[in-house]
C-alpha cells in the first residue's frame, strides 16, 4: 500500500527557523544565512520521511511565511503598495510585517486552525501575473529533495488555484472565477516545468472544497482543472480538514485528477465514499491519521482505514496518509522528557504519526474487515444537562449595568488589549527557574519587580486610562492557565508554528479539568493593582474557555462542547475570585470563537450556540457593577450568525482586531447595529514601524464619524503585544494616547460649542 505525506512541521527540532527568522528581521542574518537554514530544515523533514519508509513525500508546504504569501509572490500578486518596494525578501516580508509608510496584509485563521495566513488584496477582474517571481524556487526545492530521496519520491504540494483565489480579498470587479481563469496559465506553466524534473505527480491542495462554498464553484473547478490537466501531470488533490460533501460526487472526477487525498478523521466522507462509487483509475488517499491530533489512536486508524478499504471495494488503488499537513502538531515525541508515561503511551507528534502510517500499510496486507469497529464516544452531554440555566444569565441588562461600571469622562478611554513584551531578561529569569537555578521565591520577587515596573509605566509615562499588569509571567494565554488545572498536560518541546516565527505550545487536554491553583491570576493582579493605586483601574486578564480548548489538543473520549463547559466553570470561578479581590474589569478573551466553526455552514447555529453558552457560564456570574471585556481578532466576522453571537456573548466590552483588516470587523458591528461598548484597534502590533499619532487620530474620527458615540469608544491596540520590543511597544502606545488625548479634546470642544 502506498504511504503519502501532504505535508509536515517546517521550524526545526529546535525551532532553528524561528531564530533564522527573527534574526534576519534584526538585521544580524543576512539573506543567504536565512536561507541555508530554510533548506536545512526541509531537507531534515524530507530526510526523517524518508527514513520512516514514506512512498511519495510531499515538499513545498514549508514556507518563510505561508502558502499565501509564496503563491502571491510566485504570481505577482502583491497589493500595489508592496509591489513598489524592491523585489526580494524585503517586500516578501512587508506584505506580512508591514514597513515604514506601508501597512501589511490582512490575517486570516486557516480553514478552523490556528495558523495565521495572509490575506493577498486583489483589485482587478483578471490580474495579470507577468511580473511574478515564478516557480523556479519549487523546482529548485523539489530538485534538491530529489537528489536526497530518489526522483520518484518527492512529490511537489502547490496551493490550488480556486483555494488561492477564494482566500482573497477581492474588490473592483474582481470574482474568484475571473481571478482563477487570469492565474491558470501561470498554474499550467508550473506542472509543466514540475512534470520536468519526472516527479510522480503534483500534490494541489483545495481544502475550498470541504466548505459550503464549494458547490457554487465546481463550475470554477472544472474550468481550471481541465486547462491544468494539459500540462501533462497527474494531480493529487487534497481536500483537508473536513468531508467533502456535496461536492464527492464530482471533485474526484475533475479533469487530470489521478488521486484524491480525503480527510476521514473529521466529518464523514466514510459515510460518502459507502454510498458512491469510486471513480476507476483514481488513487484513494485514505487520510486516517489525524493531522490535527497529538492522539495516536493507531487502532482507530487501521480500523477505519479497514473500513474505507471495504467502502471503496476490489479494484480501487487505496493510500495511505494523514488527514492534512502534519504542520499542525509538535515534531517529536522523543524529545519530551516530563510528559507521565502513561500518557505518552497514547500521544504521536508529526515524526511518530509518519511511522503509523507506514505501520498501518505494512498492516493492510491483511484482507479488509468491513466489520471492523470505528472507535468513537457514546458519551451523553450529561454536563451540560446538570448546569442550572440561571447562571447563563447576566444579573441586570447592559443598559442597567454600564452606568455602574467604570468609564472615562468624555468617552475614549485608552488600555492596552492586555500582554507587554517579554524581554530577553524576562525569559532569562524564567528559564533559570524552570532549570532550578533560581529559586522559586527569587523568581516571584523578580517577576513582582518587573509587573511593578510595567504598571507605573502605563500610568505615569503612558497615561492610559485602565491598566494591566502585563501577563510577564505567562508563556502564552493558553499554557499559563494550563499548568495550573487539572485535566490538562503541558509538553517541554511541543511547539506548533502559529505566525511568522511565533510557535506556542498547546497543551493536551487528559481529563476532566478543574482549576488546580485556586485562584489562578488573583496574585499578580493584587500586586499590580497595589502598585496602580486605588484610583486606576487594572484589568484582571483571563482566556475563555472557547479559546482555551481550541488552542488546545482536547480530548477525543466526550464532545467538545462538554470540554468547553468544564473549562467555562474553571474561568467563572476565577472570576469571581477575581471580583472578591476587588478587580473591576475582567477581560476574558475569546478569539477562537469564530475560528472554532465548522467548515460545512449549515452547522455553524449549533457550534456558536454553544460557544456563546461556554462565555456566558464563564462570565454571567459577575456582578452588574463588574465591567466583562472579551477581544475577537483575525477572522472574518462579517456573517449575520457570528455577529448575533457577538452580541449574546453579552460582553460589556469589545476589543477588535480593526487595523490590520481595514476595519472590516468594526464595519460589520457598526451596520448591524452592536449597541455595547466597543474597542477598534489603532495600530498593528505585528509591525516593526511605529504608528504616528495623527494616523491613529483620523481613524479615532472615522469611528466617531461613523455614528459611534466617544462614551461607548475605547481605544486600544489590535492585540497583545507580547512579541514587540520594549522601545516599539511604549513608542506605539504614546503615540495612541496622544491620538485619543486630542480626539477626545475635539469631542468636548464640539459639545460645548454645540
Amino acid at each position: 500500500m502506498v504511504t503519502s505525506t501532504v505535508g509536515f512541521p517546517c521550524m526545526g527540532a529546535k525551532r532553528e527557523l524561528k531564530v533564522a527568522l527573527e534574526a534576519f528581521w534584526k538585521d544580524a542574518l543576512p539573506e543567504d544565512g536565512l536561507r541555508a537554514v530554510f533548506a536545512e530544515v526541509e531537507a531534515a523533514g524530507v530526510a526523517a520521511a524518508a527514513a520512516a519508509g514514506v512512498r511519495l513525500i510531499g515538499v513545498g508546504d514549508a514556507s518563510l511565511s505561508g502558502l499565501m504569501a509564496d503563491t502571491t509572490s510566485r504570481l505577482g500578486l502583491e497589493a500595489p503598495r508592496h509591489a513598489a518596494l524592491p523585489a526580494g525578501l524585503g517586500r516578501y516580508f512587508a506584505a506580512s510585517r508591514g514597513t515604514a509608510g506601508v501597512t501589511a496584509l490582512d490575517m486570516s485563521k486557516w480553514f478552523g486552525t490556528n495558523w495565521h495566513d495572509l490575506v493577498p488584496e486583489i483589485g482587478v477582474p483578471s490580474p495579470s501575473t507577468a511580473g511574478g517571481a515564478g516557480w523556479g524556487d519549487l523546482v529548485a526545492r523539489v530538485r534538491t529533495a530529489q537528489q536526497a530521496v530518489g526522483v520518484d519520491r518527492v512529490v511537489p504540494i502547490v496551493l490550488g488555484p480556486v483555494t488561492y483565489a477564494s482566500s482573497c480579498d477581492l474588490s473592483g470587479g474582481a470574482t474568484v472565477a475571473s481571478v482563477v481563469a487570469a492565474i491558470t496559465p501561470s498554474y499550467v506553466e508550473a506542472l509543466r516545468a514540475l512534470a520536468a524534473t519526472g516527479v510522480p505527480e503534483v500534490q494541489m491542495h483545495e481544502p475550498t472544497l470541504v466548505t459550503s462554498a464549494a458547490a457554487d464553484a465546481r463550475p470554477v473547478y472544472e474550468a481550471a482543472y481541465k486547462e491544468l490537466a494539459t500540462a501533462g501531470v497527474g494531480m493529487h488533490l487534497v481536500a483537508p480538514y473536513d468531508d467533502l460533501g456535496e461536492s464527492f460526487e464530482w471533485a474526484p472526477r475533475l479533469p487530470g485528477v489521478t488521486a484524491v487525498g480525503l480527510d476521514f478523521t473529521t466529518g464523514d466522507n466514510l459515510g460518502l465514499l459507502r454510498k458512491s462509487k469510486w471513480p476507476a483509475g483514481v488513487r484513494l488517499g485514505a487520510g486516517v491519521v489525524d493531522g490535527r491530533s497529538v492522539w495516536a489512536e493507531a487502532d482507530a486508524a487501521a480500523a477505519t482505514l479497514a473500513a474505507v478499504r471495504a467502502a471503496a471495494g476490489p479494484g480501487v488503488d487505496v493510500a495511505v496518509q494523514p488527514s492534512c499537513t502534519l504542520a499542525h502538531l509538535p515534531l517529536d515525541l522523543a524529545a519530551e522528557r516530563k510528559l507521565p508515561a502513561e500518557l505518552t503511551a497514547r500521544l504521536a507528534f508529526a515524526l511518530q504519526k509518519v511511522d503509523l502510517l507506514v505501520k498501518l500499510a505494512a498492516a493492510s496486507a491483511e484482507p479488509p474487515r468491513e466489520g471492523a469497529a470505528l472507535l468513537g464516544s457514546s458519551m451523553d452531554d450529561t454536563i451540560a444537562a446538570a448546569i442550572d440555566e440561571a447562571l447563563f444569565s447576566r444579573p441586570a441588562s447592559f443598559a442597567e449595568r454600564r452606568p455602574q461600571q467604570f468609564t472615562v469622562p468624555g468617552g475614549l478611554g485608552t488600555m492596552s488589549i492586555g500582554s507587554f513584551p517579554q524581554t530577553p531578561a524576562i525569559r532569562r529569569l524564567r528559564a533559570a527557574f524552570k532549570a532550578g537555578r533560581l529559586p522559586a521565591a527569587d523568581y516571584t520577587s523578580a517577576l513582582d519587580a518587573a509587573t511593578v515596573e510595567c504598571v507605573l509605566l502605563q500610568r505615569d509615562t503612558l497615561g492610559l486610562d485602565v491598566l494591566v499588569h502585563g501577563e510577564l509571567e505567562r508563556t502564552d494565554m493558553v499554557e499559563f492557565f494550563a499548568s495550573k488545572m487539572h485535566g490538562y498536560a503541558a509538553t517541554t518541546a511541543g511547539w506548533v508554528r502559529s505566525v511568522g516565527s511565533l510557535c506556542v505550545r498547546p497543551p493536551i487536554v487528559m481529563g476532566d479539568v478543574s482549576r488546580r491553583d485556586a485562584p489562578m491570576t488573583v496574585r499578580e493582579w493584587r500586586v499590580a493593582q497595589d502598585a496602580a493605586g486605588p484610583d486606576v483601574p487594572v484589568k484582571g486578564m483571563l482566556t475563555g474557555p472557547g479559546t482555551l480548548l481550541a488552542w488546545s489538543f482536547p480530548r477525543k473520549d466526550i464532545p467538545r462542547r462538554a470540554q468547553a463547559l468544564q473549562l467555562a466553570a474553571a474561568v467563572r470561578a476565577e472570576v469571581a475570585d477575581l471580583e472578591a479581590a476587588g478587580a473591576r474589569i475582567i477581560q476574558v478573551d475569546e478569539p477562537a470563537l469564530r475560528e472554532g466553526l465548522p467548515l460545512k455552514r449549515h452547522a455553524w447555529d449549533a457550534a456558536l450556540t454553544a460557544a456563546t453558552r461556554a462565555f456566558r457560564l464563564a462570565t454571567c456570574g459577575a456582578a452588574a457593577g463588574t465591567q466583562i471585556v472579551t477581544h475577537i481578532c483575525y477572522s472574518d466576522w462579517a456573517d449575520a450568525a457570528v455577529l448575533a453571537a457577538l452580541d449574546a456573548l453579552d460582553a460589556d466590552v469589545l476589543t477588535v482586531e480593526n487595523e490590520r483588516s481595514g476595519g472590516a470587523a468594526l464595519t460589520a458591528l457598526a451596520e448591524a447595529g452592536y449597541a455595547r461598548d466597543l474597542a477598534p484597534g489603532v495600530f498593528d502590533i505585528h509591525s516593526d514601524v511605529v504608528p504616528a499619532a495623527d494616523t491613529m487620530r483620523a481613524r479615532v474620527d472615522a469611528f466617531l464619524a461613523a455614528g459611534l458615540s466617544p462614551e461607548r469608544l475605547w481605544v486600544v491596540p489590535d492585540c497583545g503585544q507580547k512579541t514587540a520590543s520594549p522601545a516599539l511597544a511604549e513608542a506605539s502606545l504614546t503615540a495612541m494616547v496622544s491620538a485619543a488625548t486630542a480626539a477626545r479634546a475635539a469631542c468636548h470642544k464640539a459639545a460645548v460649542t454645540a
